[in-house]
């Protein structure tokens, strides 16, 4: 998750509260955040929707070309 940690910190929110918005733990945010797992869809569109992002800026599709 290229954008997932630059994103939360940007907004000055902790690992916990994303966790918390999202409805998983703050050890899955850890992982997504440093690519040792992926969110499942629907964890995808729940962290898009609690950042105020889309799933692509998440992804980093679409900047600077397709991904």
């Amino acid at each position: 998750m290229n954008n997932l940690e630059r994103i939360r910190t940007a907004q000055h929110m902790t690992q916990q509260e994303l966790a918390r918005r999202v409805g998983c733990s703050r050890l899955s945010i850890f992982r997504w955040e440093r690519a040792l797992s992926l969110p499942t869809g629907d964890n995808l569109l729940k962290l898009a929707a609690a950042l105020q992002v889309t799933p692509n800026e998440l992804l980093g599709v679409g900047e600077g070309g397709e991904k």
